[in-house]
């Protein structure tokens, strides 16, 4: 995603100003202010501070897991840069994951299910109807494992949690044939 410098101004302030207050008491004052950037320029960008969250997000970290480079062979990498990035702003995701209204919540389930989408079907071509279930189950779940990592301040080593996603997978992909046997999600 290619920002302006007003754009990158703006994101830096709220990931500063993000560092120290949550999201939910942040004000498009305080971020503009920060920015030394008038608050009518914020609105020619943006119409709320939602909308420079999730910018925010993607510039910051998600934007490894872009859909059109991330692939099943660089998926590893591209999350633990993904981690990284959390790691170097854990203060910010901490103050605002849990009041975004859901918006962090939609948009890691969303790139996670991608590339968990593409390793069930690699493995998996002709289970369409359990995918959506696999994918949300799978997706969610490594969600969660970060949201709760932020939580801790990015305490655990980023090789454990990496290892841990690549097992939570391998192990879902083990019941799969079980599951489907006895299970039929609609």
């Amino acid at each position: 995603m290619q920002v302006s410098d007003t754009v990158s101004k703006l994101i830096s302030a709220l990931l500063e100003v993000g560092e120290t207050k949550t999201f939910d008491r942040i004000t498009v004052k305080e971020i503009t202010e920060r920015a030394d950037i008038h608050r009518k320029t914020f609105y020619y960008y943006y119409s709320d501070k939602y909308e420079l969250l999730r910018d925010a997000y993607v510039v910051n970290a998600l934007k490894y897991w872009d859909r059109d480079q991330l692939t099943l062979v660089n998926w590893e990498r591209q999350t633990g840069e993904v981690l990284k990035a959390i790691k170097e702003h854990y203060r910010f995701y901490e103050n605002s994951i849990h009041w975004d209204g859901g918006l962090w919540h939609r948009m890691t389930v969303d790139r996670i299910g991608y590339v968990i989408n593409k390793t069930l079907n690699q493995f998996e071509p002709d289970t369409k109807g359990d995918a959506r279930f696999s994918n949300l189950f799978i997706s969610g779940g490594i969600m969660e494992v970060m949201n709760t990592w932020i939580g801790h301040g990015c305490q655990t080593e980023i090789s454990i949690l990496l290892s841990s996603f690549k097992q939570m997978i391998a192990d879902f992909m083990d019941i799969i044939p079980r599951l489907t046997n006895t299970i039929r999600f609609e």
